[in-house]
């Protein structure tokens, strides 16, 4: 086979404009700090890039998930505390009036502190977060107990998906 100056010359001047090709491509990689900047840079890569940006998304939800529910469930155990008070304090007013010494005017003054009492525990179970009432079950928008202690919600669980 024979080799000519010509074909020479061409391998040559190709050689040097896919060197000069792939030198702008690095520079453009430079410049943007990112290897894709086109799907055709690197189609494979282009798809796995895309599903790790996916993943990232949702991990970043599940994270404000995680931190949304943490919320609630502090705000919700608190309120449990305080619910558990008042019903130790309940207690504790049955026995003081259980023992037959008291007269009918600290047994009325008992009746109006437990009445109280139960106004209380009716505010805690009607406490709203944002819009949406936390002991209501899936009834977030309706107040779930009325001013009788009536429950008007439901006995759905809420979940929270977080992984």
């Amino acid at each position: 086979m024979r080799i000519t100056n010509n074909l020479i010359l061409n391998t040559i001047l190709s050689n040097l404009n896919n060197n000069f090709v792939k030198q702008l491509e690095l520079q453009e990689q430079l410049s943007t700090g990112k290897k894709i900047n086109k799907p055709s840079d690197d189609p494979v890569g282009l798809t796995e890039a895309l599903n790790y940006r996916s993943i990232l998304a949702s991990t970043d939800q599940f994270m404000r998930n995680i931190d949304r529910a943490n919320s609630n469930l502090g705000i919700a155990d608190q309120l449990l505390n305080e619910l558990g008070n008042l019903i130790i304090r309940a207690k504790e007013i049955a026995v003081a009036q259980s023992t037959g010494t008291t007269d009918s005017a600290a047994r009325a003054s008992a009746a109006i502190e437990v009445q109280s009492l139960f106004e209380q525990a009716i505010q805690i179970g009607n406490t709203k977060i944002g819009n949406t009432y936390i002991f209501g079950g899936f009834q977030t928008d309706t107040v779930p107990f009325s001013s009788g202690g009536i429950y008007f919600g439901d006995s759905g669980i809420k979940q929270v998906e977080v992984n």
